[in-house]
């Protein structure tokens, strides 16, 4: 610029800011409106609700909105304590006043609840429609109609709620089917269902099972065909399970075991315990402490017949255990192996399972007696022994929960006569 003449600032096109206003508004302002919109939901203050329509709701009551699959819990609760009676309707094959616990299941195929099944019956997208099967099974897969339209024993089109949790047995022998939509309390591994019973009859003799559930329930319990379930009328028949009284249910009384007692802590089962002295298995503590397991993998208190029951039954000690698992694990009796019952291995196996998978371990000790192991805390063991063999000045002359050290029961592993021996039921 020659001397002596003004600067002049040469003005800028307006096109550049109006291009860069663009870029805010089109890009970086809705991008701020969602993450204050996450914000604000994410701190309750905004709530957004999706409305669901089902065609079918006519035909029967709809869930209370709780989806519930194998991972969900529930926040219904009662008391689930069980009879084997019910007026004249009984459970088959109970092996107690309580109800049943050595049954095999079958998981049954869906029943009608659309149309009357002499009508032609639910198509299978009817039927998961009309049940909202997705949100309350929907990790389950779908088996299909019994008998292809819905048809069951006796030609009965059931309830939206009842047939979510029906259940069956083959009612008869002695005993009358019971009501439409009687209460069962249904358990396994600590979780319940209240189902409807009188729908249906089944499975075949031929099948060797006793018991039929719903795929719901056996979703929500995390089971299949073949187990082992508790099931007992429900005394309460008032009890109310989450879905529109039946379904998921917390038992808060007549459940037995099932968990850690709040009086013993974390890391120790309430391990029901039966003393062999007064239930007739003096001599018989391999039976005794299988027994105690059982009970406490099918949520029962020590009965009054319980002793004569369990020395009834062939297989003894496994053969209890049999009874409330998929199998048995048994590491079997060698004596040449006497020394590594002491391992950490065996240690840590035997925690793993009582700890972790709160499944009480029968571990034989000493000369040809058995106890079972309920719990550990740091170095000591917690344990039940029927006929009071593992005694200690701290513990008192109790069965339940009596704890020792490790160092304590290694040196009595080092001198059974049993070998290197525990047994469990598998999970």
């Amino acid at each position: 610029m020659p001397s002596g003449e003004a600067s002049v600032e040469t003005p800028k096109s307006p096109k550049g800011k109006l291009f860069i206003w663009g870029i805010l508004a089109c890009c970086v302002l809705p991008v701020i409106l969602l993450i204050a919109a996450i914000i604000l939901i994410a701190l309750g203050l905004v709530r957004v609700s999706v409305p669901t329509i089902n065609p079918f709701n006519i035909f029967g009551n709809n869930p209370s909105g709780t989806n519930n699959n194998q991972n969900s819990s529930t926040t219904a609760s009662g008391n689930c304590q069980t009879t084997a009676t019910l007026g004249s309707a009984k459970i088959p094959d109970a092996d107690s006043a309580a109800g049943i616990s050595k049954s095999k299941n079958s998981r049954e195929l869906h029943l009608s609840v659309v149309r009357n099944p002499h009508s032609g019956g639910d198509t299978p997208e009817e039927h998961k429609q009309a049940t909202e099967w997705s949100k309350w099974c929907p990790n389950c897969g779908f088996q299909g109609m019994e008998r292809g339209t819905g048809q069951g024993s006796f030609d009965i089109k059931i309830p939206i709620t009842h047939e979510r949790w029906y259940m069956n047995m083959r009612w008869g022998s002695g005993s009358a089917r019971p009501a439409n939509g009687t209460k069962v309390i249904i358990q396994y591994g600590g979780k319940a269902v209240v189902a409807a019973a009188g729908y249906e009859w089944g499975p075949a003799v031929s099948t060797g099972r006793t018991s039929g559930i719903s795929a719901e329930t056996a979703g929500y319990l995390g089971t299949d065909t073949n187990y082992a379930l508790q099931i007992g009328f429900a005394v309460d028949q008032n009890i109310q399970g989450e879905d529109n009284g039946y379904g998921p249910i917390n038992c808060n009384g007549g459940g037995g075991g099932g968990g850690s007692s709040p009086t013993l802590g974390d890391g120790v089962l309430d391990v029901p315990a039966i003393d062999e002295s007064e239930h007739g298995l003096v001599g018989q503590c391999n039976r005794a402490a299988a027994g105690m397991a059982y009970l406490y993998r099918t949520h029962k208190d020590v009965y009054p017949g319980v002793g004569a029951w369990l020395a009834g039954i062939s297989g003894s000690t496994s053969g209890i255990l049999a009874k409330v698992g998929t199998g048995v694990t048994d590491t079997g009796s060698h004596a040449e192996e006497h020394g590594r019952c002491a391992s950490s291995d065996n240690w840590q196996q035997i925690r793993n399972q009582v700890v972790n998978n709160k499944n009480p371990v029968v571990l034989a000790i000493g000369p040809r007696h058995y106890i079972t192991v309920v719990g550990f805390k740091g170095n000591n063991v917690y344990v039940n022994d029927g006929s009071h063999y593992v005694g200690t000045p701290t513990t008192g002359n109790k069965v339940k929960a009596r704890v020792v050290s490790i160092n304590w029961l290694n040196n009595h592993l080092h001198h059974s006569e049993s070998g290197c021996r525990y047994l469990y039921a598998n999970p």
